[in-house]
């Protein structure tokens, strides 16, 4: 007679999916000295924090974009239990139009999003001091093409008084999710707070599965993480302040 088939021992446990995050440097010349030194000890010090966040839901990968004279991938997606972080250094113009075009060319099932156990929404970090000084518009466009991007979590840190905000705007496609920094400091925090909030986040969004198009929940869990970010800053004074001053003197 045969043995009568006990499901719990047929269940098989859920593959976790994957959430990766792109961190998109700028690491032209201007940011060199404490603006480069500040995102260095940031990443530092948020990736083991980052470690354990995704739980049961997914598995937190970190990509790393760097762009000064030209565009190129510091690191391609990778767990963070696993990633180590290697300190920066600046120099270069500011060709932001080569990483919009790397980014996007990236985004992809053929490329860096391939897993077959399904993604969650994807989360991009800009974080930029200047002005492009490369043709950014169309690669703009082409990446707003691009169903990952649609998807992902945009967010964009200025750091000082002289970054183009209308440029950063163009790449969140929201003025809230444009974010000030003005001293080394504040750098450090808005870094840990950005990237700990949104993996928070985007672990328990909906995984993205063949054939799944953009849909209203994703559009409601990147205003959250937006929403959530900010509360985070007003619980700090001088965070706060630059939520509604970004012309505070800059002390970079």
């Amino acid at each position: 007679m045969a043995r009568a088939i006990n499901p719990l021992e047929a269940a098989v446990e859920p593959a976790k999916k994957e959430l990766v995050i792109f961190f998109i440097i700028d690491r032209s010349g201007s940011m060199s000295g404490t603006k480069i030194g500040a995102v260095n000890t940031a990443m530092r010090e948020v990736l083991p924090v980052l470690r354990g966040i995704g739980g049961s839901d997914a598995t937190i990968k970190i990509a790393i974009l760097g762009f000064s004279t030209e565009a190129y991938w510091i690191s391609p997606p990778a767990s963070v239990d696993e990633f180590i972080w290697e300190d920066i250094t600046a120099v270069g113009w500011t060709d932001f139009g080569a990483a919009l075009n790397m980014l996007c060319e990236k985004m992809s099932r053929k490329e860096f999003l391939n897993s077959g156990t399904g993604y969650a929404a994807p989360v991009c970090i800009l974080m930029s001091d200047g002005q492009p000084t490369d043709s950014w518009i169309a690669p703009l466009e082409l990446l707003r093409q691009n169903n990952w991007f649609k998807l992902a979590t945009k967010i964009a840190i200025a750091i000082g008084n002289d970054t183009d905000k209308k440029v950063l705007t163009e790449f969140t496609s929201n003025p809230q999710a444009v974010l000030v920094s003005h001293t080394p400091e504040d750098l450090k925090k808005l870094i840990k707070i950005v990237t700990l909030t949104s993996s928070q986040i985007g672990s328990k969004n909906t995984a993205i599965n063949v054939g799944n198009v953009f849909t209203d929940r994703n559009s409601a869990a990147q205003q959250f993480a937006v929403s959530a970010i900010t509360t985070s800053m007003q619980s700090d004074p001088d965070l706060a302040a630059s939520l509604y001053d970004d012309e505070i003197d800059d002390d970079f």
